[in-house]
């Protein structure tokens, strides 16, 4: 640490060339080092370094370290792959139903349709209601959102319990997803959107988009299965006019939220020469490597074309809801003659929205199971239908082809209520699921490593850390901090004050920081932080600094300043040091042997602290810290540029500490009083200057003029008898 002064005492004095050494004040240390993290412990280093991952890891520099940290841990656990997953087999039961604004179905009916196939339950129900409200309302219900779920919960076995992990509503659409406690933590990052597909957007017709993963373990490689689900309900209508509109609202809805899945669509696409795009198996996703670390890598032998690789995501996309596509072109009579011998296969030769999948206008790259259920809308009642309608395929389940979902079935069942049947369809799902207290092993793992190289890395050096140092009052003090960059790679930080005063004047500042405090300090360079301090009363200065480095945003210093600000000014002669006093009165005694040239010089101008020179500042120092080095000064009268430059600098530092001594001080009291009023006395004799002069210069000390001429007179006398 250096204390930095305008003007050096010791340089000024040297006349052969060579360096002296000033005693200093200052007590400097370094901060003790932070302890090493106990979780190293958990790491064998031979071990883990045998992974492709850390061993690109250790040859990377700091910042790619830090960069690249999520990409490395994800290909670490890639390598644990088989550790970390078990095979898993699920059902999913999805039950898509408008219920016309149905509350309270038969709970016995209902949880018949809860069941599966084999009357067990299924581990994950996902639902799909419109018109949960009238369509008329102009918002959602949260409450009734709220009893569905209740509804349902209270419907289900007890043994597995069952959670709600997801509701959503808009208007009358809601979406609700009830899992199983055993597979409620496979399921996460689930979000979802909206859109109003009525006239001006309005959400009495709308879709409701739900995006979950399943069996994620990171976001990078291991993502798991991503699940869209979708909850539409289209716009109504019998005319061949409101085809096209659905249509419409199906493009929107997938302009307004995309699908997962690259290779279908919710519409066609007219341009002929759109290749469809299909999903591959790895994507390449480099590094962004300097040419030394790309040599490295090579040289060690690592498969680079593994770790940048990772898995496409795996998706899924179920479609559902009330799609409103009508019956068309079919007598009322003909089509209940079908209905009349279960001809469904018949039947949906008249169905708009089979016509349109089948010419690949709609859902394109999507499958429906076989339907073989009777039109679920529009009914009267269970058993007659509404006879101003045709019966009509409105609610529909599409979902995309994926390798280990299988359609168990695709029904509709008979409940009463509303106006619509559910469809309803079981899913066996096989995923890899995610062993989750393996996972926190081999996340401790990497990290545990991460965190024991990050600490060891040497960015930083900061020289001192801790100060511990006097200085005075009134006096700019300078410390300089010296920082070196020990990387190859260039360190942008910031210097923050810790728990700075709003409305207070900090006693530091920082001389040459950046005017937006975003410093650099490019590969291997030393820069010097230049913190000036300047107290303006005695007293403990306690100050702490954070030293930030931006693009390694873990990695922080801190520079601490202890400073006890002292002075001589103002303070009663009692209260001086020893030490203090006697450089006082030594002071005096080498006035009195010096030439009496240019002594008075300044003495009007000398108000307070600031109205010295640099060297007039450096002798108040001595005067105050140390000791008045009075050989030096003699060196500095014989060389200055100015004459009898040193003894006129150290007769303004007595005059200011004079007009500052307490002004009800009385010098005839107290030995100190008296020895120094024995020096000024003889002080104003020597300087041999006109009486107005004198009592111009020194009447301050006195109550007029007349107590100051006895003063002279009483000490000639005494001193000549």
């Amino acid at each position: 640490m250096s204390v930095e002064k305008s003007v050096d005492l010791e340089t000024l004095a040297l006349t052969d060339g060579s360096e002296a050494t000033i005693s200093s004040n200052a007590d400097v240390s370094q901060a003790p080092t932070e302890a090493t993290s106990a979780s190293d412990a958990l790491v064998n280093s031979s071990e883990i370094e045998k992974y492709r991952s850390i061993q690109l890891f250790n040859l990377l520099n700091p910042s790619n370290k830090f960069k690249y940290k999520s990409q490395l841990q994800s290909d670490y656990l890639s390598q644990h792959y088989d550790d970390l997953v078990y095979d898993e087999n699920i059902t999913v039961k999805l039950i898509s139903w408008n219920l016309n604004q149905l509350t309270n179905p038969n709970p016995v009916d209902f949880k018949r349709m809860l069941e599966l196939q084999d009357l067990t339950f299924a581990e994950v129900y996902i639902f799909n209601f419109q018109e949960t409200v009238s369509l008329k309302s102009i918002s959602k219900s949260e409450t009734l959102i709220k009893q569905w779920c209740d509804y349902i919960i209270e419907l289900l076995p007890t043994d597995k319990n069952y959670r709600v992990i997801f509701q959503t509503g808009v208007l009358g659409l809601t979406t609700i997803i009830i899992t199983s406690e055993k597979y409620s933590s496979q399921i996460t990052d689930i979000k979802t959107k909206k859109v109003g597909l009525g006239y001006f957007n309005w959400y009495n017709k709308g879709c409701i988009e739900v995006r979950f993963r399943l069996g994620k373990i990171d976001d990078v490689k291991l993502k798991g299965i991503e699940i869209q689900i979708l909850n539409m309900h289209l716009v109504h209508g019998e005319d061949s006019s409101v085809v096209g509109m659905r249509k419409s609202s199906l493009q929107k809805i997938e302009d307004s939220f995309g699908l997962v899945r690259r290779d279908v669509n919710l519409v066609s696409n007219d341009d002929p020469d759109t290749e469809k795009s299909e999903p591959e198996s790895v994507v390449v996703t480099p590094y962004a490597l300097s040419g030394d670390e790309l040599q490295n890598a090579v040289k060690k032998g690592i498969d680079l074309d593994e770790i940048y690789s990772r898995n496409l995501d795996k998706s899924l996309i179920v479609v559902s809801g009330d799609m409103n596509y009508r019956t068309a072109d079919i007598s009322r009579k003909d089509l209940f003659k079908l209905l009349e011998y279960s001809d469904f296969k018949t039947l949906l030769e008249y169905d708009q929205l089979s016509a349109l999948t089948n010419q690949h206008e709609l859902f394109i790259g999507f499958l429906e199971g076989p339907i073989d259920f009777r039109p679920t809308f529009k009914l009267k009642n269970l058993n007659t239908y509404n006879g101003l309608r045709l019966p009509s395929y409105t609610d529909r389940i599409f979902y995309t082809p994926f390798d280990g979902l299988k359609q168990i079935t695709y029904e509709s069942y008979e409940i009463a209520g509303s106006d619509h049947l559910p469809v309803l369809s079981e899913f066996e799902l096989s995923f890899k699921a995610v062993n989750h207290e393996k996972l926190v092993i081999f996340n401790n793992e990497f990290q545990s490593y991460f965190d024991r190289d990050i600490n060891a890395l040497e960015l930083l050096e900061m020289e001192p850390k801790a100060v511990t140092m006097d200085i005075v009052v009134g006096l700019e003090e300078v410390i300089n901090i010296r920082m070196r960059n020990l990387c190859n790679e260039l360190l942008t930080f910031k210097v923050l004050e810790n728990d700075k005063k709003l409305f207070r004047k900090s006693e530091f500042s920082i001389l040459n920081q950046s005017p937006n405090n975003t410093n650099e300090l490019p590969p291997r360079e030393i820069k010097t932080l230049k913190f000036q301090v300047k107290a303006s009363k005695p007293g403990l200065i306690a100050k702490a600094y954070t030293v930030r480095l931006e693009n390694f945003p873990t990695m922080i210093n801190f520079i601490s300043f202890t400073l006890t600000s002292k002075t001589v000014i103002g303070v009663p002669l009692a209260l001086l040091t020893d030490l203090q006093f006697d450089n006082f009165n030594r002071s005096f005694e080498f006035l009195l042997t010096a030439s009496k040239v240019n002594l008075v010089s300044r003495l009007k101008e000398i108000e307070h602290e600031s109205s010295l020179v640099n060297l007039e500042k450096l002798i108040l120092r001595d005067v105050t810290l140390g000791e008045v080095d009075l050989n030096l000064l003699t060196k500095l009268n014989n060389i200055g540029m100015v004459t009898n430059e040193a003894s006129v600098a150290l007769m303004n530092v007595i005059y200011l500490w004079l007009k500052h001594i307490p002004g009800d001080f009385d010098f005839s009291s107290h030995e100190r009083g008296r020895k120094v009023f024995s020096h000024l006395m003889k002080l104003i004799q020597y300087l041999d200057i006109d009486e107005a002069k004198e009592f111009e210069y020194f009447g301050f000390l006195f109550q007029d003029e007349t107590e100051f001429r006895e003063s002279l007179e009483s000490h000639f006398y005494n001193t000549n008898v």
